[in-house]
Parts: structure tokens; sequence; C-alpha cells
């Protein structure tokens, strides 16, 4: 019984470091790099 309690533990604690990877992280770090692109005159990011 212990052992299916940690395998459920660690799949939670992974599963949720994903969820947060995904979308927190790597949105925010889209948004920080973008703001060092330019804009060209059709306004679009190069």
């Amino acid at each position: 019984m212990k052992k299916s309690r940690k395998v459920f533990q660690n799949a939670v604690i992974v599963s949720m470091l994903a969820w947060l990877l995904f979308f927190v992280l790597l949105p925010n770090m889209m948004i920080i790099g973008t703001s060092f692109l330019t804009r060209d005159d059709a306004n679009l990011v190069q």
C-alpha cells in the first residue's frame, strides 16, 4: 500500500511541475524573449 501511495505522490508532483512549466514559465519566457525583438514596417516581429 505504501508503494502505491508514493507512486501516486510522485505522479502528482510531476504533473504539477509540468503544468507550471508549460502554462506559467514557458509563456513568460516567450514574452521576455519577444521583448528583445524588433518590429518591421508591417508591425510584425522579426
